[in-house]
Order: C-alpha cells, then structure tokens, then sequence
C-alpha cells in the first residue's frame, strides 16, 4: 500500500514511475492500474521472465540486498510461489533470450510511443 500511494503522488507530479516488483498474483498488479488510474496517467504493463531454469536459479541464489535485514527468497521458495497469468499485458520479455541493452530500448520505445499516443 505504501508503494502505491507513493507512486500515485509522484505521478499526479506529472513523474514517471516505475514499479519494479514481483507481482505474482492480479491483486498485486491491479494496486499498480488503481495508482496509475487515480492520477490519470498512463499505465504499462511489462513481464520480465527467465526461461532458463539453471540461470534463474543462479541470478536468485547470487543477488544480494542492499536493504539491511531484507532476506530475500531461496530457490524453494521462487518454486513454490503462486503465480497468477498475467492479463491486458502490453510487452513480455524473456530475460534469457534478450540482453539488457535491447530489453531496455524495447521498454523505452513502448513507453515512448505510449506516451506520445496519450498526448496526440
């Protein structure tokens, strides 16, 4: 709730933002439309997914947390997390097949072209 609240002012300041998260269920994602909604601003939504199992499994059990006392998930836990389809998505992506440098200028062209859209 925190994170939407902030994102709902920082974008009726006319800000970009952007929610970086796990949104695992439809209730998590819906909180992200509700924020964009309430301050008439544009809503993307993007999927970031790994196809690759052994290189997901590494990037999970090698990041690190720059939030003190933050534990973040072991592999069992990514396994057995439940997980809702997405609905109404607007690009997906898989991270083992794209690289960070075409990942991003697909993100920035989308939100261009969005915004553009929105002010025509």
């Amino acid at each position: 709730m925190v994170a939407s609240r902030l994102a709902t002012d920082n974008l009726r300041l006319g800000r970009i933002v952007i929610g970086d998260a796990v949104n695992a269920v439809e209730d998590a994602r819906q909180a992200w439309r509700r924020a964009a909604e309430s301050a008439n601003a544009e809503f993307v939504q993007i999927e970031l997914f790994c196809s690759d199992e052994a290189t997901h499994r590494n990037r999970v059990e090698s990041r690190e947390s720059d939030i003190e006392n933050l534990e973040l998930p072991d592999w069992p836990l990514v396994e057995a997390r439940h997980y809702e389809p997405w609905k109404n998505i607007d690009l997906v992506m898989d991270t083992a097949q794209t690289d960070i440098e075409t990942a991003s200028r697909q993100i920035i062209d989308l939100v261009n072209a969005r915004l553009e859209r929105r002010v025509v």
